[in-house]
């Protein structure tokens, strides 16, 4: 065998080690089964308690949305396997895993040496792909589209635009538009790109093919629009929950904030540690590629240019998850930016690009190993409820802050405190609206009573929960208490007796003024 043979099965080898080992990291997060977070719960209640009717009317919360295939498959697999967090979490599951694979089939033939191994590294050690691989939320479904688009794409490239990869591009368009809100933003770029192509070559047969794959495309679309995505448009309060772009980038606040944002992008949902240092590796890249191939560059760059430009008309909002799909067009441009660096300095210094790389690959390499020993925790809402399980009553009431309401209903049969009577908060939402004082009211003169918490612990909402304790202290006196990632149960005796409390009452650093939550509870 010879020498560049063997180079070449060697890397070979080392790729699908890599890729098997972007399987592992996902299948152990999966594996794990955290607890349901807020807005999983929020989610998870509509396909539990609606039909396959149902799920295609209106979700209960303004603030949801899923593509209708999504809700469908999760209720056909808590129909098939029972309901449970991982039934729920099988689909994306299977998006996080092919997401993998269509990504290689796509960076192989755009890239080439030491940029595409980065790459696919940074793709399968991305900690913010391999927790989306276990959320019931449909953005690993989005990653899973555009991945499979562009391998799809430079597919077609390679075959010179054949009728039957354009025909396959067409069909994997109107499938996609219905299975993820931004897939349009990709298969457009991509049909844009070859129609150009097609024209600047004069083949009149490419471009009548990828015409038609335009019009099947954007014929599913028009539907999907109409039936899926025009509700949310009409939802206010969905679509004032998010960032937009500032249309006017010449004004100093405005071009602050997409600095500013830039370089949270590509802390979370990029996952880098060095921003600055990815920043250049990306713009190098892009150059790079612009330079190499005009029209893989265009294809990679259309993608977050249309989701950007449908942000800044109000049509499609900004957060680190919804824009989650531009991820792997960015792990591209950086891999293309590592070859490039390397090229240029191998010959004067090979500690320059080794240490790009490894202060490039260190920190998400390390932090997906060590989640898998120690896997991703959000609202562990599950050892609470297990916990009063075991301490609790028959007799004993449960206080439920509002955004515990829906994981402790979908947990609280399996833990078995489904017979405990319920007092819930009636607060009709959870952004900034104060806390309803009468269910803790009529708690009054109850001996043993739990309140229970439940919120994201990237953002803890430690403060309502501060409210309510020190509320509940001013009548009663805490006996016992059970923390747990992001949620927490304390029981109280609230009959007025006078005993000494098992724990005292100190709520660290969550206390505050009792005159902030005379302010922040209100009577309904």
């Amino acid at each position: 065998m010879s020498d560049v043979s063997q180079q070449t099965k060697d890397r070979g080898i080392v790729l699908w080690l890599i890729i098997g080992v972007g399987l592992v990291f996902r299948i152990a997060q999966f594996a794990f089964d955290r607890s349901l977070w807020l807005d999983e719960s929020l989610l998870v209640t509509n396909i539990v308690s609606k039909s396959y009717k149902g799920l295609l009317g209106p979700l209960d919360h303004p603030l949801q949305f899923a593509p209708w295939p999504f809700l469908l498959v999760e209720k056909w697999a808590i129909l098939t396997f029972g309901v449970s967090d991982h039934s729920l979490r099988l689909f994306p599951l299977v998006f996080g895993l092919l997401s993998v694979l269509m990504f290689y089939f796509a960076a192989k033939r755009i890239l080439h040496g030491s940029g595409l191994i980065v790459s696919l590294i940074l793709f399968a050690v991305s900690g913010p792909l391999i927790y989306y691989s276990s959320e019931v939320k449909q953005y690993g479904g989005d990653v899973f589209m555009v991945t499979a688009i562009y391998a799809m794409a430079t597919h077609a490239q390679y075959k010179k635009l054949s009728t039957s990869s354009l025909v396959s591009l067409g069909l994997l368009g109107a499938i996609a538009v219905w299975l993820s809100q931004p897939a349009i933003f990709a298969i457009a770029g991509v049909l844009l790109v070859f129609f150009v192509l097609s024209w600047q070559t004069k083949d009149r047969g490419s471009s009548v093919g990828v015409l038609a794959a335009s019009v099947l495309t954007f014929a599913s679309f028009l539907l999907a629009f109409k039936y899926t995505i025009l509700p949310i448009h009409h939802s206010r309060v969905y679509m004032t929950g998010y960032e937009w772009v500032p249309l006017k980038l010449y004004r100093p606040g405005n071009l602050y904030w997409c600095i500013y944002h830039f370089f949270e992008y590509l802390r979370v949902p990029a996952g880098f540690r060095f921003v600055g240092l990815a920043a250049l590796f990306l713009f190098l890249g892009a150059y790079s590629m612009f330079k190499r191939d005009p029209a893989r560059f265009w294809l990679l760059f259309l993608t977050g240019l249309f989701g950007l430009g449908t942000n800044m008309l109000h049509k499609y909002p900004y957060a680190e998850r919804l824009f989650l799909f531009t991820v792997p067009a960015v792990y591209l441009f950086v891999g293309e930016g590592f070859e490039y660096i390397k090229e240029r300095t191998m010959k004067h210094s090979v500690l320059i690009w080794q240490t790009a790389a490894f202060l490039l690959l260190m920190h998400p390499i390390m932090y997906a190993a060590i989640h898998v020993i120690q896997p991703r925790e959000r609202a562990e809402i599950k050892p609470v409820l297990a916990y009063m399980s075991r301490h609790s009553k028959p007799s004993d009431c449960v206080y439920v802050y509002h955004c515990t309401t829906w994981s402790y209903d979908f947990y609280k049969t399996a833990y078995g405190v489904q017979n405990l009577k319920v007092y819930l908060d009636d607060t009709p939402d959870f952004r900034g609206l104060p806390i309803s004082e009468k269910p803790l009211d009529e708690l009054k003169g109850k001996d043993r009573v739990w309140a229970v918490f439940n919120y994201d612990a990237s953002t803890v909402n430690g403060d309502d929960e501060s409210l309510v304790l020190n509320y509940l202290d001013r009548f009663g006196i805490q006996i016992d208490s059970f923390h747990s990632v992001g949620a927490a149960a304390y029981l109280y005796d609230l009959s007025g007796s006078r005993h000494t409390p098992l724990i005292p009452p100190d709520h660290g650093p969550r206390s505050v003024d009792p005159g902030v939550a005379d302010s922040r509870l209100s009577m309904r």
